[in-house]
């Protein structure tokens, strides 16, 4: 997972920052240099002239547009840092579902393969039950006692598959709602 969140090389706002370097650099020597003139000259700091006001106004501009085009560099690496943040998420959600969802069909495959196994061994004992159940029945000499005990069986026998039938349907409804996700 560590590789998904490697740094972009070379950094964007660290080669935007050693392009602008020198400008920044020309421009803050030429607005000290102002500054020291201005300092020198109490009357030209009191009372400036055209071309010293304009240079002033020129240095101002240059300033904020250097500060300007810093801060869009600056939000043009943040939104690709968050960009490239955000899918890298997106891949490690896309994987991690993937595999969530993987072991969860495992796991109610393997649980459905033990409901039937314990189901067939329900249904084999319950067989082997009513067979010899049937069995005694003929022994039995009143036909009126020995056809109401055959309907009786015959219901035990249909009311034992539709359980068998209900429990399969329902375990299946549990699976649908559950791994619909």
């Amino acid at each position: 997972m560590s590789d998904i969140f490697k740094k972009s090389d070379p950094d964007i706002l660290e080669s935007q920052t050693r392009e602008l370097q020198p400008h920044v650099d020309k421009a803050q020597n030429r607005a000290e240099a102002a500054q020291a003139r201005l300092n020198d000259h109490l009357l030209i700091r009191l009372f400036p002239s055209e071309s010293t006001r304009l240079a002033a106004a020129n240095e101002l501009v240059e300033l904020r547009a250097g500060f300007e085009y810093r801060q869009r560099a600056l939000g043009l690496a943040v939104e690709m840092k968050i960009k490239e943040i955000e899918e890298a998420c997106n891949n490690v959600l896309i994987t991690g579902r993937g595999q969530v969802r993987r072991e969860r069909q495992e796991f109610f495959a393997g649980q459905f393969q033990l409901l039937q196994e314990a189901m067939n061994q329900r249904a084999e004992a319950f067989t082997t039950s009513m067979e010899r159940q049937f069995q005694r029945l003929e022994a039995v000499k009143n036909e009126r006692l020995r056809n109401k005990e055959e309907e009786r069986l015959e219901r035990a026998v249909d009311r034992f598959h539709e359980v068998i039938e209900s429990m399969t349907e329902d375990f299946a409804s549990i699976i649908h709602e559950g791994v619909s996700g």
